[in-house]
């Protein structure tokens, strides 16, 4: 009987400390970018996440997420269609951008994630500084699009992209 209490112990206190899964309310996401060089705006959509978070427990914590690379929209159409082809995203080949954590820290007042972001194939570590209030992060980060192989970025410096992120969700 002992042993059924203390195994019972073990396993609600691991159930207990597992960061809980947050569902993403879909029409409370934003995604923004920002290409530098050549000073276009726009957004991202077709957003899917898995988001397991506790402030409290952040080595439990992970999230990981997707954007379909066909809802790419800088407001021009003839210019979402090019960057929607193989001389940029090749959206046909490559639907979707992901993003898997690795670790997620505090760091003064923010959270600090590194992760995995997959761009056409192309896997690289990134940053992402976030902050969780009120259930809704708030992210940016920053990356260059030359580090993802894409051509018309090869050999420039100036491919830096920021991408802005505002997701809401519920318990």
């Amino acid at each position: 009987m002992k042993n059924y209490f203390i195994a019972f112990v073990l396993v609600f206190t691991c159930l207990a400390s597992s960061a809980q899964e947050l569902k993403v309310v879909s029409d409370g996401v934003t995604i923004r970018f920002k290409v530098y060089s050549e000073d276009v705006e726009g957004s991202i959509g077709g957003f899917e996440a898995t988001i397991k978070f506790d402030a409290t427990n952040l080595s439990e914590s992970s999230i990981s997420g997707s954007v379909k690379t066909e809802t790419i929209d800088t407001g021009n159409k003839t210019r979402d269609e090019h960057i929607r082809s193989s001389d940029y995203l090749h959206a046909s080949k490559y639907p979707k951008i992901t993003f898997s954590s690795r670790s997620i820290e505090e760091s003064e007042d923010k959270y600090v994630m590194k992760g995995l972001l997959n761009l056409m194939g192309v896997e690289k570590e990134i940053t992402i500084t976030f902050s969780y209030e009120d259930k809704v992060f708030v992210a940016k980060s920053y990356f260059y699009l030359a580090d993802f192989g894409l051509d018309a970025w090869k050999k420039r410096d100036d491919s830096k992209i920021k991408v802005y992120w505002k997701i809401k969700v519920e318990e």
